[in-house]
């Protein structure tokens, strides 16, 4: 498809702020990777002495580490880097080589780091020279040269890449005004539709009520005919719509890849003044609704910018948008709602403020679907492989569901000085990278405690559903972490700043200020990254347990 022209790139660019995606990639991979190595280190003498007299807890470092051996036989999946010859002179002092890094058969066989970026833009072979294993790891293992849990790091950081996941257009038919003139039809033909219908639908409730003077039943009936009217005159408008082209291409993997990395916990508040509808609903929880954001329901300075490019038309490409397809939940067997599908004219007849995109437990069920059926095709057939990278979808939405912005649907109020905070107080703020080795160890055992509460979540769940033998209520995790976060974000509402989010896309001096003011919440930082490890290592046990 035609790319959009020059000058209305330059505007989308204006436009759009940097990144939308839940924390930057380093963090999605230390999450992981912290995790991992938790689990590899399980048998420790001093973490299992901080559970001597709890049976259950050190029956659980012993599935930890079990599971840990399983994991590093994944096949690692990388994809070649994108160079034959290494040009990064500390990949040559560190490692010795200037030849493409041959990755092995297995995750544990992968023995340097890999580079967090290499898939897109690298100049490395697709070695990171300066990541290395955590304190626990490198004293229980010495000697020891792998990387399985950088490995799975590097997937879990992966959907962050994905420009395909949402790809934009310009619509002429939602140009301006056009798009509105669209919802007051939207609602005059619900009007027109519910006129005719209610009272063919409810004539014989109704009827019964009057004799029995009992009107819950007709009520019901009423409030049902009425929503399905608006359902009918949404789909006819819809369709009419959909027979004018839209034009041009919009990619931006910083912007839009992460709109389907948002889950909506803060539950239905009045678009003020944007729309003359209520938010759509297609999933229990929604993902994004730009014209809704923040803790409060009211879009932040950033995001008024980017909607601005409704004007010019900007609307969801459904042919060119994977993630809008593959987050849609059709069957997903978990004991929620599934996505009330879309049709490409239901996701296209407005501009992208106006509608709600999937949300981050739908990606997460993706990809942990995806690697159950890989599992199952090796099973069929032992000379396949199982697709390892389908699980950084499951582990990237257990760590954005920890961001206070990504749970109330927003990409402003603080958002990104929040994540670049985190990002500059590096791996210590996770715990993995405590200089002192009895910190590290404290930091642990305090991880592993909160892990074994999500693991008896999920053994509760098999047993109470045991028709699905060793799946994962994902969704729940997710929703869980996210209600936690925005919690936690209530109970701190300086946590949400959307003068640090326009501060951050001013000069590079106001940037840098933004950043370190957020550096304040490093204690709130902290509690919700733990939380995602601890969450993360309960998945990965279990995930462990469906591999042959």
């Amino acid at each position: 498809m035609r790319r959009l022209a020059i000058p209305a790139v330059i505007v989308m660019t204006l436009m759009f702020p940097r990144h939308a995606h839940a924390h930057n990639e380093a963090t999605h991979r230390d999450i992981t990777a912290y995790a991992f190595e938790i689990m590899s280190v399980a048998r420790n003498d001093d973490l299992n002495a901080a559970f001597a007299g709890q049976p259950e807890l050190t029956q659980f470092l012993t599935e930890l580490s079990a599971a840990a051996t399983k994991l590093g036989q994944l096949p690692p999946g990388l994809p070649t880097p994108p160079r034959d010859r290494c040009i990064d002179p500390d990949v040559r002092e560190r490692f010795g080589i200037d030849y493409a890094l041959s990755f092995g058969t297995t995750a544990e066989q992968v023995s340097a780091p890999i580079d967090v970026k290499y898939s897109t833009v690298d100049k490395s072979c697709g070695v990171d020279a300066h990541w290395r294993t955590g304190t626990l790891y490198r004293r229980e293992n010495p000697s020891r040269n792998t990387h399985a849990g950088n490995v799975l790091g590097f997937w879990a950081a992966h959907p962050d890449h994905l420009e395909h996941d949402v790809t934009l257009e310009w619509r002429p038919t939602n140009i301006a005004g056009l798009s509105h003139a669209k919802e007051v039809l939207e609602v005059a033909a619900a009007a027109a539709v519910g006129t005719v219908w209610v009272p063919i639908k409810c004539f014989t409730k109704c009827a019964s009520a009057l004799l029995e003077l009992d009107f819950d039943e007709c009520g019901d009936c009423i409030e049902d005919a009425v929503e399905k009217s608006k359902s009918t005159a949404q789909e006819g408008v819809a369709t009419v719509d959909g027979l004018a082209p839209g034009f041009g291409e919009i990619r931006n993997s910083e912007f839009l890849s992460g709109m389907c990395h948002h889950i909506d916990v803060k539950g239905d508040v009045p678009a003020p003044g944007w729309s003359t509808l209520t938010k759509p609903h297609y999933d229990d929880i929604s993902g994004m609704y730009s014209l809704t954001a923040g803790p409060g329901g009211v879009p932040g300075v950033t995001e008024l910018a980017a909607h601005a490019s409704a004007l010019i038309g900007a609307t969801v490409n459904y042919e060119e948008s994977h993630g809008v397809k593959n987050y849609e939940v059709g069957d997903g067997k978990d004991f929620h709602q599934n996505t009330t599908v879309r049709t490409e004219q239901q996701w296209e007849y407005l501009p992208w403020p106006n509608v709600p995109f999937t949300p981050v437990d739908n990606l997460s069920w993706f990809g942990w679907n995806q690697f159950k059926r890989s599992v199952e095709t090796v099973r069929a057939d032992p000379r396949k492989r199982i697709e390892t990278r389908y699980l950084g979808w499951a582990l990237h939405g257990l760590g954005d569901a920890t961001v206070p912005m990504h749970v109330t649907g927003t990409f402003a109020w603080g958002h990104r000085p929040y994540e670049d905070a985190i990002e500059q107080l590096g791996r210590p703020l996770l715990g993995e990278f405590q200089e002192e080795y009895s910190v590290a160890i404290q930091d642990a055992v305090e991880v592993v405690k909160a892990a074994y509460q999500y693991r008896k979540t999920i053994v509760d769940w098999r047993i109470a559903h045991p028709d699905r033998g060793n799946d994962i209520p994902i969704r729940d995790m997710v929703t869980t972490l996210a209600t936690k976060t925005f919690a936690a974000a209530g109970a701190n509402p300086a946590i949400y700043d959307d003068g640090l989010s326009t501060a951050y896309n001013m000069p590079v001096v106001l940037r840098g200020e933004a950043i370190e003011a957020y550096k304040v919440h490093r204690q709130f930082m902290r509690e919700r990254l733990q939380e995602s490890v601890a969450a993360t290592i309960a998945f990965l046990l279990s995930a462990s347990e469906v591999l042959p």
